[in-house]
């Protein structure tokens, strides 16, 4: 199983607090509240955290099937595949 260091780090309150503190003055003013401009503030438009794409081997025929499963759903075969794999993936997620 990979693992995520980020996360790993935000689970250890050793290290989640050691990335909490400023390396220099200009970052410690940077974090500081008090010295930021909130007459400009600007607001941010989030985007998704990222996607990834993969591939996946199918023959024609689990193709056709999958496909049918999708339409009979009302989903697109990227989309099913995406559901299917999430239904199956909390039964192994813990291993």
């Amino acid at each position: 199983m990979m693992r995520n260091p980020k996360l790993d780090a935000m689970k250890n309150p050793e290290i989640n607090e050691r990335l909490r503190e400023p390396l220099d003055d200009e970052e410690r003013e940077l974090m500081n509240p008090e010295t930021w401009d909130w007459d400009s503030a600007q607001e941010a438009i989030v985007e998704p955290s990222g996607y990834s794409i993969t591939e996946v081997r199918l023959s024609y025929d689990e193709l056709a099937r999958i496909e049918r499963a999708a339409i009979a759903e009302g989903m697109t075969v990227n989309a099913y595949l995406r559901y299917a794999a999430l239904r199956c993936a909390p039964q192994h997620a813990s291993s």
